[in-house]
């Protein structure tokens, strides 16, 4: 008997007395199949259809002394001894000694000595303190910046905020509490 698509291949195989049920050979081939996409290669790199923006976190217990160069998000509580680069998210809770780079940055209750370029948004959250001078277009500053900033745009000042070093922004909000020592420039 010759076979010409799934219900006569069905028929075959029921009147063939291989199988009990027609069921059983419906699962199988339904199972085959499943195996066949989830045992995909796992080392294989991934194809343009399936690249996807990664995530990498370094612990806080983990130190790399070396620079650091993510094309997605990264996230850092460890210590950090180099410059880090960053094409997408980059928070901060750890420890860096190097420039950083990136698109946005969001840094809370770390130590920072370097230079930050930030392309977009440079939040400084908690107790951070920071050694070096910010260039970016927007900020909020919770923390300790010693060194100055140049602001594309719009500076947020919060009540903790403490900076020592001059500041450059397009508009500059200080909210009472913050702390300044150096000159302000704005409508640049």
């Amino acid at each position: 008997m010759k076979a010409k698509g799934k219900t006569d291949f069905m028929k075959f195989i029921k009147n063939s007395d291989l199988f009990d049920e027609e069921e059983t050979i419906i699962d199988d081939l339904e199972e085959v199949k499943k195996d066949d996409n989830e045992n995909k290669n796992p080392y294989q790199a991934p194809t343009q259809e399936s690249k996807e923006l990664s995530s990498s976190t370094i612990s806080h217990d983990t130190k790399i002394i070396g620079n650091i160069n993510s094309q997605g998000n990264l996230q850092i509580d460890g210590i950090i001894d180099g410059d880090v680069e960053c094409f997408h998210n980059l928070t901060i809770q750890g420890e860096i000694k190097g420039n950083i780079k990136a698109s946005y940055i969001t840094i809370k209750d770390a130590n920072i000595t370097g230079d930050i370029a930030c392309e977009h948004l440079c939040n400084i959250l908690g107790t951070t303190i920071i050694n070096g001078n910010i260039s970016t277009e927007s900020m909020m500053l919770e923390g300790n910046i010693n060194g100055n900033i140049n602001v594309q745009e719009r500076v947020i000042l919060k009540p903790s905020a403490k900076l020592e070093g001059d500041c450059n922004a397009k508009t500059l909000v200080i909210e009472e509490g913050a702390a300044v020592k150096g000159n302000i420039n704005t409508n640049i």
